[in-house]
């Protein structure tokens, strides 16, 4: 029998929330997926001290991979989710330091518009390895 084993996120919208927010909300939430959403920066860094997080989306340009940064920047590494998905409309240098910080495995920046299928991978892939945890 294949179970389903859902993922943890929290998703970070650091500016107004938008149709893009919302949209990635309703995604994870209709899988069937634990999501906890913020739209500021101590409150992303308080659910990421609290629990173990699958997932982290960070959905906006400003302050985009910089904002990226500096929030994994104030995170011990067992407080690192084990996947982190930025949506930014440019790639910038601070999207570098993010590299240095968090393996590019673990690391996922999509371009603006929203590419729904790349994040649609990730959680794929989280669900893999979450079905391998609790056979082990």
């Amino acid at each position: 029998m294949d179970y389903f084993y859902p993922v943890r996120s929290v998703v970070y919208q650091p500016q107004d929330k938008g149709v893009a927010s919302e949209i990635i909300e309703r995604l994870l939430i209709d899988m069937g997926h634990h999501v906890d959403t913020t739209d500021s920066h101590e409150q992303a860094v308080d659910l990421l001290r609290a629990d173990l997080t699958d997932l982290l989306i960070i959905d906006g340009d400003v302050p985009g991979c910089s904002g990226a940064a500096r929030l994994l920047d104030e995170l011990q590494p067992s407080d690192l989710p084990r996947q982190i998905a930025v949506f930014s409309s440019n790639i910038d240098e601070a999207s570098h330091h993010l590299r240095h910080r968090v393996s590019p495995e673990r690391l996922h920046v999509f371009i603006k518009p929203l590419h729904l299928h790349g994040l649609l991978n990730v959680l794929k892939h989280l669900q893999e390895e979450n079905r391998a945890g609790a056979v082990a």
